[in-house]
């Protein structure tokens, strides 16, 4: 599938934004409004100038390049198989699915369960300490100490008095550290696998048509089949590309740049689980911040690389980058006004990620025929 150019954040951030649930029984985070998690925006252009180019880096001798003027075809550029088309039909087709509810078996590890809480000190409600309508995992560690598990065996429309004691200290709110508290706790229902509708005739036409323009079954296979040969070409080629360049170690300044960035990110993750950054690191494993920051290391190096070899690629081409260009790029993709995009990415991410797209379209129109 053609990455989105926001992605390589998307992705990144994805990895370690895990942030912990609502509520003042939450593992992690108070409901209350009042004590906002502090988030800080990664800067994403680190080390770019505003045009997106590596600051003070020689990109000709960090990436020897192919002749990138006859790209080989390949049958990418042909056929979009049976199989990727109805995963890709199918995928579409899930984001209609209905949840279903269960409301005749009781409570079993490892169930989502839809969750109204209310909580009690001595007696009193506190504040933060209620949540309607929430969604948990019965048995993990979502909420404090082994709320989730209490809740184990009960039938949906019970409702459970959950016993439990808050860690000391407690980060979101050091008013509760070490105190009893009691959740009076109604299980709503336990979900069931999502079930998608049948696609049919009736099913385009009353719910595709309008957003998609697809006017009957066969016309959306047949749209959808070619908006993924696009993304065939456009994968295929920006792989031919970096499986035939000639790399030179990255320059380790690079990687530190990424590596700040990631810094950021797992601040913001740590934050938003009201942990500290080796119990993060724990969660995923790793024995310390820093090694789960080398953990990552590989595929941010991998992102410089592909970086590298299209900056390089467009310099050769002849491939500039200015603000008409990203306003006509954002434009095609249905965004009049980048202004927000700029704001949280920076103007260096903004222009680096159209390059690439210019450079993957280059190649798409070098490729030789066959």
């Amino acid at each position: 599938m053609k990455r989105s150019l926001l992605c390589a954040a998307a992705c990144l951030a994805a990895a370690v934004l895990l942030t912990g649930c609502q509520g003042a029984a939450s593992s992690s985070a108070s409901a209350s409004s009042e004590a906002a998690i502090d988030q800080e925006t990664p800067d994403y252009s680190l080390g770019l100038t505003d045009e997106g180019l590596f600051d003070g880096v020689d990109v000709t001798a960090c990436v020897t390049l192919p002749d990138y003027r006859q790209v080989p075809s390949g049958e990418a550029f042909t056929t979009v198989s049976e199989e990727d088309l109805q995963a890709a039909i199918d995928q579409f087709m899930s984001s209609y699915a209905t949840d279903t509810q269960i409301t005749d078996r009781a409570v079993e590890d490892g169930d989502t369960v839809n969750l109204t809480y209310t909580g009690s000190i001595d007696g009193q409600v506190f504040e933060g300490g209620s949540a309607e309508n929430q969604d948990y995992t019965a048995g993990s560690d979502e909420l404090i100490d082994d709320f989730l598990t209490q809740i184990i065996g009960a039938m949906p429309g019970d409702t459970v008095k959950v016993q439990v004691t808050f860690p000391d200290p407690y980060t979101p709110n050091t008013d509760l550290s070490g105190k009893q508290a009691v959740f009076d706790t109604t299980i709503n229902y336990i979900h069931g696998d999502a079930q998608p509708p049948e696609l049919t005739e009736d099913f385009v036409t009353n719910y595709l048509s309008y957003y998609y323009g697809y006017t009957s079954v066969e016309d959306m296979r047949q749209k959808i089949s070619a908006q993924l040969l696009e993304e065939q070409k456009y994968n295929y080629v920006l792989d031919w590309l970096y499986d035939n360049c000639t790399f030179q170690p990255v320059p380790e300044q690079l990687v530190q740049d990424q590596l700040t960035i990631l810094d950021t990110e797992l601040a913001n993750a740590a934050n938003g689980y009201g942990i500290t950054l080796d119990e993060l690191a724990a969660k995923y494993g790793a024995d310390s911040v820093d090694a789960l920051k080398e953990s990552y290391r590989p595929r941010l190096e991998n992102m410089i690389r592909q970086n590298l070899m299209c900056q390089a690629l467009a310099q050769g081409a002849g491939i500039t980058v200015d603000q008409d260009t990203v306003d006509e790029y954002f434009a095609q993709q249905g965004v009049n006004d980048c202004t927000a995009l700029m704001k949280s990415y920076g103007k260096g991410y903004i222009y680096q990620g159209v390059r690439t797209e210019l450079v993957a379209q280059y190649l798409m129109e070098h490729v030789a025929a066959e």
